[in-house]
């Protein structure tokens, strides 16, 4: 082997540990931020039905999250209201949330809003971890299968 051979197949696997590193970093962080997600959402059902408290507590919590942690992305009413469904989607479905926390948060939402068929959800759960679809590639399978396009 030459040395630019030698050099390019050092590079490549330079770059490979580099991306791999990189994949497991995203994956372990999306899996913190899931969890985080089902769990705020359990405690907004927990408090909810403990308390009494209606829909406008999520407007509150939305406001006083935002101004205590200043910056912070994502902690909108209708972000929360997402995070009590998912809760609530998930919370006696122990398999279901293993194989949701392998994916992002914006592909979750949308299963748990276009699926209600847990059979479905799981197959949709898993391709698109094993497949990395995005938001865009997972809609148009679901609407391509509902069609019966894919059949």
């Amino acid at each position: 082997m030459d040395k630019l051979s030698s050099y390019n197949s050092f590079f490549r696997e330079i770059i490979d540990t580099i991306n791999s590193a990189r994949y497991q970093a995203f994956k372990s962080l999306n899996k913190f931020h899931i969890g985080q997600n089902f769990e705020i959402g359990r405690i907004i059902v927990e408090n909810q039905d403990k308390n009494q408290w209606g829909q406008s507590i999520v407007d509150t919590l939305s406001k006083d999250i935002n101004k205590q942690i200043d910056g912070m992305k994502g902690y909108s009413p209708q972000n929360l209201w997402r995070m009590r469904q998912f809760y609530l989607e998930y919370k006696n479905e122990p398999k279901l949330l293993e194989m949701a926390m392998k994916i992002p948060w914006g592909q979750n939402m949308l299963i748990i809003q276009q699926l209600k068929d847990n059979k479905e959800r799981k197959y949709y759960l898993h391709v698109t971890d094993q497949l990395g679809w995005s938001r865009a590639v997972l809609l148009n399978q679901i609407k391509a299968e509902s069609k019966g396009i894919l059949h």
